[in-house]
């Protein structure tokens, strides 16, 4: 592998490393607004922490999915008509 290549490769891998950390900045938060949403409801504060917000950031992760892929379903059901 040339200088070249190594340093592209590297630039690759860096920006990668940044996407995925806004990605779980941004599952962060909305897991935080999970707990939030939760402690309202529930009318005290429960803390998210350890499994507990494993959890939340995982049902964050699927909605945020399933709201991708329902706008993907939309815009082919669109460009069908």
């Amino acid at each position: 592998m040339t200088p070249a290549q190594r340093a592209r490769r590297l630039r690759q891998i860096d920006a990668r490393r940044e996407s995925l950390t806004a990605e779980l900045r941004t599952l962060i938060a909305e897991a935080r607004a999970l707990e939030n949403e939760q402690s309202w409801a529930m009318g005290y504060r429960v803390p998210l922490r350890g499994a507990v917000l494993i959890a939340a950031m995982d049902r964050a992760a699927v909605a945020k999915r399933h709201d991708a892929d329902v706008h993907q379903l939309r815009q082919a059901s669109a460009a069908r008509w």
